[in-house]
């Protein structure tokens, strides 16, 4: 796995309320220094303070258009995972900008944004890639591509400003309300202790990446939907778990209460739903759940006696 950090413009007046970028592009001729970018690498998303106009023709009268950029950020806005590798658009013309200059955008490597709930400002990221304060990221990267390797430790430095930059409203929380139903009335002992296994030590009983950390246990929502634990990964994403304690053939509510809390969290939170994760955690599930689960993208998980009661605790 490698790290990097890549720099953008913001978006443009036209662009729609909730854009958010879904690829790291690399001009045309610098596209040898992305070819190293592979699927299930990080990237660190910069957005500058102002980007190039453009020109584009009115399908109506054939006049030209000044397409402004929004003020932007001039920090870290979101942290990224690559999902595809670097890839080539033949069919893209030159982007021809008001001052006369031109760039070719012609290649481009997909992402999915894993945590835009965080801010770095541009002072703070400065310091932990050993920039002067007033660095402003003009022409910056390797070759001024506008995309830089890191190390992990910077990655790391980066992600912890980011979300020690989360506000409130991004985390989950019990909903204000009457909660109609739900509760945990009737909770069985293998229930609870799977459970509570889990949220105090996820990384031991699920082998999830370092970091992963429970958050909360019983999130409630006004539907009286309650979450069993919320876990938040290493980048700040949130993690649904639903804990079952076996799961038969045709036992399909555990995989669909998963599927459920992970939009309804990515609501409640005013989050991606990229961003959310849904795991399905048992002592036993069932082949055909799992098949399931593959298709639907919930991870599942199955987890020995032997494993719960070594790292039990109460919750």
């Amino acid at each position: 796995m490698r790290y990097w950090i890549t720099t953008q413009w913001p978006p443009t007046t036209i662009d729609d309320e909730d854009w958010q970028p879904n690829a790291v592009f690399v001009p045309d001729g610098r596209e040898h220094h992305a070819r190293s970018m592979k699927p299930g690498d990080l990237v660190v998303i910069y957005q500058s303070k102002t980007g190039r106009d453009y020109f584009q023709e009115d399908p109506d009268s054939g006049a030209k258009v000044r397409i402004r950029h929004k003020l932007g950020r001039q920090g870290v806005v979101a942290l990224a995972q690559v999902i595809g590798t670097l890839r080539e658009n033949k069919k893209v013309v030159p982007e021809k900008y008001v001052d006369g200059s031109e760039i070719l955008w012609r290649w481009f490597a997909p992402i999915v944004n894993r945590n835009t709930a965080g801010f770095v400002d541009r002072s703070t990221l400065n310091h932990h890639l050993g920039y002067a304060s007033n660095y402003g990221f003009r022409g910056f990267g390797t070759a001024k591509s506008g995309l830089m390797e890191i190390n992990k430790h910077t990655y790391e430095k980066i992600v912890k400003s980011f979300i020690e930059n989360t506000p409130p409203h991004a985390l989950p929380k019990d909903m204000d309300g009457i909660y109609h139903g739900g509760g945990n009335g009737g909770e069985s002992l293998e229930h609870y202790r799977l459970k509570c296994s889990l949220f105090h030590y996820p990384v031991e009983v699920l082998g999830v990446p370092c970091g992963t950390k429970g958050y909360k246990t019983e999130v409630k929502f006004r539907t009286g939907d309650r979450i069993d634990v919320t876990l938040i990964d290493p980048i700040g994403g949130l993690i649904a778990a639903e804990v079952e304690v076996e799961m038969g053939q045709n036992q399909t509510e555990g995989l669909l209460q998963a599927i459920k809390y992970k939009y309804m969290l990515a609501v409640q939170t005013e989050r991606e739903f990229t961003e959310i994760a849904a795991y399905l955690v048992a002592y036993k599930i069932d082949n055909k759940i799992k098949q399931l689960c593959n298709k639907y993208d919930v991870s599942w998980f199955e987890v020995d006696v032997e494993t719960v009661d070594q790292y039990f605790q109460d919750c």
